[in-house]
């Protein structure tokens, strides 16, 4: 049996839709909790939040601080009663990460609940992101190489747990949690494929 051509392959793809309203270029995407929800974070420092179903805006976000979004991240943690409590982090170009809570009977994020969090040096962009749902922490590493692990509470609030220090030179290409409980973060790095 021979195998698919690239040709085929690309066929198969349609067009479904448009999300429409970005001004500039898409720099960042994540999806919500149910996948009825994706979330655009652009060049322009605008979030935008659309409907999978029929892919109309349903929320825009801004905040002059961000600058451009580099990373957003999905993220949950369970209140006092054992709820989950959702939450949008918006890494920036400047190096500070916002957590935006998301009002879950209403499904809109509460910018005027935002809390910023200088996650590193001024300018030293966060780079990426990976959230860790077994233990409600999140880890960024920075354009420069820092990599942060961070804990989060059902207020939002996120507390720096320990900090792998950047290598001179090398860049960050992938974060990610695994294994037995999500008990370890691979970190690969660009230039040396080092992980």
């Amino acid at each position: 049996m021979n195998s698919p051509t690239v040709s085929a392959q690309a066929s198969s793809y349609e067009l479904v839709g448009e999300l429409k309203g970005n001004t500039a270029a898409a720099s960042a995407i994540t999806f919500n909790e149910d996948a009825t929800m994706i979330i655009v974070g652009s060049d322009d420092g605008y979030v935008r939040a659309y409907s999978t179903h029929d892919f109309q805006l349903l929320q825009a976000l801004y905040d002059k601080a961000w600058g451009k979004v580099t990373t957003l991240t999905y993220m949950s943690t369970l209140s006092s009663t054992g709820d989950k409590i959702y939450f949008l982090a918006i890494g920036d170009i400047r190096g500070s990460v916002s957590i935006i809570p998301k009002d879950t009977a209403k499904r809109w994020f509460l910018q005027k609940k935002l809390k910023h969090h200088l996650a590193f040096d001024f300018n030293d962009s966060v780079a990426l992101a990976s959230y860790d749902p077994l233990n409600q922490r999140v880890a960024f590493a920075s354009h420069g190489g820092t990599v942060k692990l961070f804990n989060i509470d059902a207020g939002g609030k996120i507390t720096e747990r320990w900090v792998l220090p950047a290598t001179p030179g090398i860049l960050p290409a992938s974060l990610a949690f695994f294994g037995s409980g999500n008990q370890s973060l691979l970190y690969l790095k660009v230039e040396t494929g080092e992980m």
